[in-house]
């Protein structure tokens, strides 16, 4: 029995930076359409179901808010800044690798 292959797998790493973006780009996007149907004016409401005790819809809303603002705010630069730094180090160790296998290669002449 066999692993898997190597080039499938050297294939599919390349599609890790994507996968970030997509990603980034989904959270991006919740937080847009949730900014679009107005949501931002429901984040009070969450003072005021902490303070009555009760929770609503209302507060529901603002929660989702909340969270997608703060995603938006800290997770996606993170993300970003991850599947840059990736396709940085993998285009600086392809160069070294291909360097590597062409002088480990006997010349011809």
């Amino acid at each position: 029995m066999s692993g898997p292959d190597p080039k499938s797998c050297r294939r599919r790493r390349h599609l890790i930076p994507f996968k970030a973006l997509l990603c980034a780009a989904l959270i991006g996007l919740a937080f847009g359409v949730c900014h679009f149907l107005g949501m931002r004016e429901h984040v009070s409401a969450l003072l005021r179901a902490a303070a009555d005790g009760r929770t609503s819809v209302a507060a529901a809303k603002g929660g989702l808010y909340v969270l997608l603002y703060f995603s938006v705010v800290l997770l996606v630069p993170i993300i970003l800044l991850g599947a840059g730094i990736y396709v940085v180090l993998a285009l600086v160790f392809r160069g070294r690798r291909r360097r590597a296998d062409a002088s480990d290669q006997p010349q011809q002449g």
